[in-house]
Parts: structure tokens; C-alpha cells; sequence
């Protein structure tokens, strides 16, 4: 090649794009294949630097050393932060689905098919058997103590802010964005991921141990929707495999909990929201692949929920004080209440047992109205940004998107904190994104410096709220206290009193629960247990009588019953009572030997031995001077 001048050379790469190679011939003098020659050099250089680009605007360009730190700063804040909790016991339903649920407690990995296959579990495991074949594990390696329960879930808490860190570095790091969203992707990913993870109300889904089924579908949720997206930015090679890790983790997610079946949504809104640059408008291929995506989750929810889905909601809400209208027009206030709790989420307004009032019409209370109205004018808002600002519309639709089933018609509990975990991700992002994007340069560093104490406070409150979660005495006193009109803090207060021996403070807080629901036959008989402690056996008697008038099959009422007239001397009394107790539960090994005692006592021996022998039967240790 012959030698040419730096001016021409200059000449050729500014203008080879835009002039063709006979008139760079021409203003040059050189030949057209030396100048092809050049052009093909600098078109090799304009590649090399366009996938270099692509691969910093795609998020792959991370250093190892940043992933390390920050993985490491993750968990050390929230193995501090969640401390407190990690020796505290089984909470709430954690004591009936894992404590003691006997499917879970597995001594031989052999045993792990009786939790994975439906035909051998009960309803609850069998649509969230990830989770439970999680808790079976717990117990295979460490028992039934509780500290290997909770670190799981802190583990889980920081494997979520760490991809949910990803996944925000990803979707920012994306050519549609502009330059200064691209440039700021880290520090908004990082700050964004460590508000989150350090906010209080995430409290309950990491320290309440049968919550690991909100942060471990979230998991599996963020995971597939990662893989989704990192599979359309990166190399055909390996396309295929991030789409299918994608749809696994998403049949994962299905299957720890039901509200994952959100998921194909937001695959088809991220398709359309951060790939569609242009217009709303797929490719054939790309409209294919993601109806077959949904419709395999469609199929396998349906399979999942069963065909008598409609008739177990219906079941649902005869256990419940409100009717279905009723909880669909009071959804609307639970919503912004919870994003009143992500704005201020001091521990004095966290609860694990919320008294929410009821709406019984659209205007009783007004504000459900007014809270329709904010609901429907924020999706409003988030259609009006489809294509003005797509990650503030996505942001919007993945908040009230992931609670459109838990906030819905389905007959649960009317406020839960834990509800919020997946669908307040995307709304702290934001928040974050927001505050950079919308300040000029150099006003970044201040940005940064208002959110540090942010995130230590949150930091702190957590901490607080989590040393609650480390018995139920404070859980349960701390719940009574913020729900002073609610019977079952009560209750479960006093249950908790009775169980350490203070019957004064058990009897008080189970009186307490009665006031407010009277009918509660459980408060009845357990008030009368305490006042059996305390010696009061006429007390004990009439709250004993109130639970069988309620529930007049109980059979522990008629049996305590039959205790109580035993322990005052009339025989008679207490042989209805444990008859009765009996006829209601006929391997009631106790009630059988204290009819016995009974029987004896009046003389009538052969029937003394009969119930003497059916106690024995049924593993009674009976005393032989019976």
C-alpha cells in the first residue's frame, strides 16, 4: 500500500460513510482499493467500538470487584439489620405449617418426593411445594431450631437485592435511554437496590418465617424476568438458554406462590416497554414466543388452581366477617395505605395484625372513593406514559400490576405487609431515578448525599421493627397495642400469658377479645382454662358453657367442662361431660380415663374398666391403683 498523509486518512474515516468510493477517489487521488482497503479498516473500528457500546448499554460491562463490594455491603447491612430476629421462634401460621406439620420434617433426602408430589401433601403445599420443599430442607439440616429458618430468609432478602440491582442496571443500561439515565445507571441501581432493601416494611416478609413465600417468589419472579431480558440483548448463542432458565424460574416462582402468575404480564410489558423503541408493534417470531410463554403459564396455573378455583373462593369468604363486595371496595384504601408505609415507614405504623375498617359502599367511608379515583387516574397516568416515559409507566404498572391479585377478590386477610415486597421494587428505583435524572449535573452529588441518611434511617428502623419479631411476647403485645379494637391480638396475647403462667394478664386480654367479638368460642375456652388455673372454678365453668353454646361440638370444651365439675366433687356432671367429650372425639384417651376415675368413684367398676382398658389402648400411662 502506498503511503498516504494523516489529512487524507482523516479525510477517508470522517466522510466514507456519507460519500461514495468513487468521489473519495476523486477529492483524494488515490485508488478505490486503497481506499476500500481503509474503509474496511475503519468499518472493523466502528464495530469493535459500537459492541463495546452495546455491551456497557446492555449491562454486561460490570467489574468483579464492584459485583464483590456491593454483594458484600448487601449482606453485611442485612445480616446487622435482621439480627435481632434470628433466634426468634415459629410465628402465626409458621407453627402450623412447619412446626408442626410433620410432611416438612424430613430426617433422609429420600423423604423430599412426599412434599414435591401433590397427591401426598395437603392443599397449602401442594400449590407452594418450592417454598416447602425449602422448610423440609431447614429441618433436615437443623431440626426445628429456628435460626437456620431465619437465616434463610435473610440469605433470600439479599439475593433479592442483588438481583433486583441487576435487573435495575440492566433495564437503565438499555440504548433507548438517555445518555445521563445510561451514565447514572450504577449509582441509580445501587441506591435504588439498597433503599429497598434496608426499608422497614420489608420487615415482615424476611423475619416472619412462613413469609419466605413472598421473598422466595420474588426471587424466582425477578429471576426469570432478568434472564427474559438479558436473553433479548445478548448474542443468538446464548439467547436460548436465558429463555429458557426464564421460563424454569418463572415455573419456579408459580409454584411457591400463586401470585406469581402475574409474570407473563410483565415479560409481554418489558417486550413492549423496552425493546419496542419505536412503536408497540412485535415481530412475528417475538409475538410467537411470547404467547407461548403466557400460554404455558395460563395452562399450568389452570392445572394449578383447579377447576373448583371459583367455588373455594366462595367457600372462603363464609370463614369471613365481610363479603367479597366488601373487600373489593375496600382494597383500594388498603393500597394507599401501603404506599403511605413505603413513603413513612416509621415502626410505630408497622403492624403484623392491621385493624382496617371495612367499606361497606363506594362513599362510606369517602376516602374509598377517593382512593379509587387516585388508583385509576395513576394507571391513567401510566397509559399516558406509554410511550412518553416507559420506565416511569412500567414502574407504575408493576406496582399496582403485583397487587392486583392479593388486592383483589380473593377471601384473604385485608392487610399484610408482606404484599408489598415484590411490588415495591419498582417504585424505589424509580424514586431514585427520578431525583438524578430530574437535577441538573452538578447538583447529582447532593442526590446521593440526601439518600445515604435515608437509607441509614431505614436502616435503623428496621433494626428497631425487627427486635419485635424476636418473641411473641413483643410481637403479640406490640400487635394488641396498635390494634387495641381487634379481638385476635388479644387472644393470642393472652394465649401467650397463659402459656408462661401470668393467668391475671391472660385472663384480662382474653376478656378483652371476647368484648370485641363475643362469639369467639376459642376466647371463651381459653378464658376459661385460665380462670381453672387460677382456682376459679365457677368462672371457669360458665366460659366453658359459652364455648359449647357457640360450638357445641367442642369436644376439649366438654372435656375441660367435665375437669372443672370433676375437680368440684360432682360426678354426675363431669360423666355427661366426658361422655359427651367422647361421643364428639372418640379416641379422646383422657376423657376416657377420667370417666373412668369417675365410674369408679360411684362404684361402678366394670365400666371403670372399660374406659381404664380403652385409655390404655390408646396410649394413656393409667395409674393402677385406679
Amino acid at each position: 500500500m502506498p503511503k498516504i498523509s494523516n489529512k487524507k486518512k482523516k479525510f477517508i474515516k470522517r466522510n466514507f460513510r456519507q460519500l461514495s468510493l468513487e468521489e473519495l477517489s476523486r477529492k483524494t487521488g488515490l485508488k478505490p482499493n486503497v481506499i476500500r482497503s481503509l474503509i474496511d479498516e475503519y468499518s472493523a473500528e466502528v464495530v469493535e467500538k459500537d459492541q463495546s457500546a452495546q455491551e456497557k448499554r446492555d449491562g454486561i460491562f460490570l467489574s468483579w470487584k464492584i459485583i464483590l463490594l456491593i454483594s458484600l455491603l448487601f449482606a453485611g447491612i442485612s445480616l446487622l439489620i435482621y439480627s435481632s430476629s434470628l433466634r426468634g421462634p415459629f410465628m402465626f401460621d409458621g407453627k402450623t405449617n412447619i412446626q408442626n406439620a410433620p410432611l416438612t420434617h424430613i430426617t433422609k433426602l429420600s423423604q423430599l418426593p412426599d412434599v414435591v408430589f401433590p397427591n401426598k401433601v395437603n392443599n397449602q403445599t401442594r400449590h407452594r411445594t418450592i417454598c416447602f420443599m425449602s422448610f423440609a430442607l431447614n429441618y433436615y439440616f437443623g431440626g426445628l431450631d429456628t435460626f437456620g429458618y431465619h437465616l434463610v430468609n435473610v440469605i433470600i432478602h439479599i439475593l433479592n437485592g442483588l438481583v433486583l440491582f441487576f435487573l435495575s442496571y440492566t433495564i437503565l443500561t438499555l440504548s433507548f435511554h438517555e445518555a445521563k439515565e445510561r451514565e447514572n445507571a450504577l449509582m441509580i441501581a445501587f441506591l435504588g437496590s439498597l433503599l429497598w432493601l434496608t426499608h422497614p416494611i420489608q420487615t415482615q416478609a424476611v423475619s416472619y418465617i412462613y413469609q419466605r413465600l413472598a421473598s422466595l417468589t420474588a426471587f424466582f419472579f425477578l429471576l426469570s424476568l432478568f434472564c427474559y431480558i438479558k436473553g433479548r440483548v445478548t448474542q443468538a448463542k446464548t439467547r436460548a438458554a436465558f429463555f429458557v432458565l426464564s421460563i424454569l424460574f418463572g415455573l419456579c416462582a408459580l409454584f411457591t406462590k400463586q401470585n406469581a402468575a402475574t409474570l407473563p404480564f410483565f415479560i409481554i410489558l418489558a417486550e413492549f416497554f423496552l425493546f419496542q423503541p419505536q412503536s408497540f408493534k412485535l415481530e412475528r417470531k417475538k409475538l410467537i414466543f411470547l404467547i407461548l410463554f403466557a400460554g404455558l403459564f395460563i395452562l399450568i396455573a389452570g392445572i394449578y388452581l383447579r377447576s373448583d378455583f371459583i367455588s373455594r373462593i366462595a367457600l372462603g369468604y363464609e370463614k369471613r366477617e365481610w363479603t367479597l363486595f366488601e373487600r373489593v371496595l375496600t382494597q383500594p384504601r388498603v393500597v394507599i395505605f401501603y404506599l403511605s408505609l413505603l413513603i413513612f415507614p416509621h415502626p410505630s405504623r408497622l403492624n403484623l395484625d392491621h385493624d382496617f375498617a371495612i367499606s361497606h359502599s363506594l362513599f362510606s367511608p369517602f376516602t374509598t372513593f377517593l382512593s379509587l379515583l387516585f388508583i385509576i387516574g395513576s394507571i391513567g397516568l401510566a397509559i399516558f406514559l406509554m410511550r412518553r416515559n416507559r420506565l416511569i409507566s412500567f414502574a407504575l404498572f408493576w406496582f399496582f400490576g403485583n397487587l392486583v391479585i392479593e388486592s383483589s377478590i380473593l377471601p384473604l386477610e385485608m392487610v399484610f405487609e408482606h404484599r408489598v415486597y415484590l411490588p415495591s421494587m419498582g417504585l424505589i428505583v424509580l424514586l431514585i431515578g427520578l431525583f438524578v435524572s430530574l437535577t441538573k449535573k452538578e447538583w447529582e452529588k447532593w442526590v446521593t448525599a440526601l439518600v445515604i441518611p435515608f437509607i441509614l434511617l431505614f436502616s435503623y428502623w428496621t433494626y428497631e421493627r425487627d427486635s419485635v419479631w424476636g418473641n411473641t411476647l413483643t410481637l403479640w403485645t406490640d400487635a394488641a397495642k396498635k390494634s387495641p379494637h381487634k379481638a385476635r391480638p388479644h387472644y393470642n396475647l393472652g394465649n401467650i400469658y397463659y402459656r408462661a403462667d401470668r393467668f391475671d394478664e391472660a385472663i384480662s386480654e382474653h376478656k378483652k377479645a371476647i368484648t370485641i367479638e363475643p362469639n369467639d368460642e376459642k376466647a371463651h375456652y381459653n378464658l376459661g382454662n385460665a380462670y381453672f388455673k387460677k382456682g376459679k372454678l365457677a368462672n371457669a365453668i360458665v366460659e366453658y358453657k359459652q364455648a359449647i353454646l357457640i360450638k357445641p361440638d367442642h369436644a376439649k370444651a366438654h372435656y375441660n367442662l367435665g375437669k372443672t365439675y370433676h375437680k368440684k366433687g360432682k360426678l354426675a356432671n363431669a360423666i355427661v361431660e366426658y361422655k359427651q367429650a367422647i361421643l364428639i372425639k372418640p379416641d379422646h384417651a383422657k376423657a376416657h380415663y377420667n370417666l373412668g376415675t369417675c365410674y369408679y368413684r360411684k362404684g361402678k367398676y366394670k365400666l371403670a374398666t372399660v374406659h381404664r382398658d380403652k385409655a390404655k389402648q390408646l396410649g394413656y400411662m393409667v395409674n393402677s391403683k385406679l
